[in-house]
């Protein structure tokens, strides 16, 4: 893309500093960089702008529902899976809001016990395979993507189960939608990641930038947990 000498690079980074020499280099030949969804460590003093969420906030928000949810469906006992992605950092910060919650959720009386945790990569034929490994009981499942947590649906569905739940820290569109608005029996809830939020506030910055116009360092859109409940405010189904 530098040699091609682009107008602009809008780039989601899988780490921090994995793509940071190859974003400097970018900036250095004059070409302006909006990083989004992710993070570039480099990112405040050499980005345009960065158009992201809060990655803890994420976990902090799906562990209060899920607490609240585990108090009122198991009396604050459970035993949890995790589908985690070992590669991502900001889905790793998810996991850090999501403990923090389940800590303070224990240290209060509630008995959340982690099983397990499972790198599915963000991969839906991974998780699938990794749920169906599973031997001993378990009650809820948590993924931080929805690709993941969509492999661990089709698993517990394969073999009929209809008792374990799962919930998604990230997801958006038809399918997880879909099958919130259905009362999937698997399907619990999803932190709600707008990608038509996110590119707003992407194209924003870049028609500003060229007009010469202020733009923000960062921007987090707001983020809310999607049940059946509350699903159709969130997505169309006529």
């Amino acid at each position: 893309m530098i040699s091609n000498n682009v107008d602009i690079i809008m780039v989601d980074p899988i780490t921090p500093d994995g793509s940071g020499i190859a974003l400097t280099n970018a900036v250095e030949a004059g070409i302006p960089v909006i990083i989004y969804d992710g993070y570039w460590t480099d990112g405040e003093e050499k980005a345009v702008t960065t158009v992201t969420w809060d990655q803890k906030a994420t976990g902090t928000l799906v562990g209060e529902y899920f607490v609240n949810y585990v108090k009122e469906n198991n009396g604050g006992k459970c035993r949890v899976v995790e589908l985690t992605n070992a590669v991502s950092t900001h889905c790793q910060e998810r996991f850090v809001g999501l403990h923090e919650v389940i800590d303070a959720a224990n240290a209060d009386g509630c008995e959340i016990e982690i099983l397990n945790k499972y790198d599915s990569q963000g991969n839906r034929e991974t998780a699938y395979n990794a749920i169906s490994a599973i031997v001993e009981p378990y009650d809820y499942i948590i993924s931080d993507v929805d690709n993941g947590a969509m492999g661990a649906v089709a698993a517990l569905q394969a073999v009929g189960n209809t008792d374990v739940k799962v919930f998604s820290m990230g997801a958006y569109g038809a399918e997880p939608f879909g099958k919130l608005h259905d009362n999937d029996v698997n399907y619990q809830a999803c932190l709600n990641v707008d990608a038509w939020v996110l590119a707003q506030f992407i194209y924003e910055g870049a028609i500003s930038y060229f007009e010469g116009k202020d733009v923000p360092t960062k921007t987090n859109i707001d983020l809310f947990v999607v049940d059946g409940t509350n699903v159709e405010k969130f997505w169309s189904f006529d």
